[in-house]
């Protein structure tokens, strides 16, 4: 009994598994980003992907089965470098069309654009 409590112990402190922690990101980038939905399709990855043929971990492994909190953090952090992306100039562009056509404005946008250096 004494071993079972020790075990369960031991799964709280470790951290998410990658492959749990990329599925997450993933259902982020899909556009899932509320946090009971996240942990409902992950729990079936977990089951159906990763142990299919093989003996489940325990609920209590916070490795495979993270905590609310854990899924809160992942799923702002990827949300976070989405924001940081070069899809914001594309997202920026339109809104910039949107602003000029609805006023008599002129806005000019110069997107970054990555040096291509030659050796010459």
């Amino acid at each position: 009994m004494y071993l079972f409590f020790l075990d369960q112990a031991a799964g709280v402190r470790l951290p998410v598994d990658e492959r749990v922690r990329q599925f997450i990101r993933q259902q982020v980038s899909n556009g899932i980003h509320n946090v009971a939905e996240v942990q409902r399709h992950t729990e079936m990855f977990v089951k159906r992907e990763l142990f299919a043929d093989k003996q489940h971990p325990s609920k209590f492994s916070r490795r495979y089965f993270p905590h609310r909190r854990d899924y809160e953090n992942v799923i702002y952090r990827a949300r976070l470098a989405a924001m940081k992306s070069v899809v914001d100039q594309e997202n920026l562009r339109l809104k910039i069309d949107e602003w000029t056509a609805d006023s008599d404005q002129k806005l000019l946008f110069r997107p970054y654009v990555e040096a291509d250096v030659r050796d010459g």
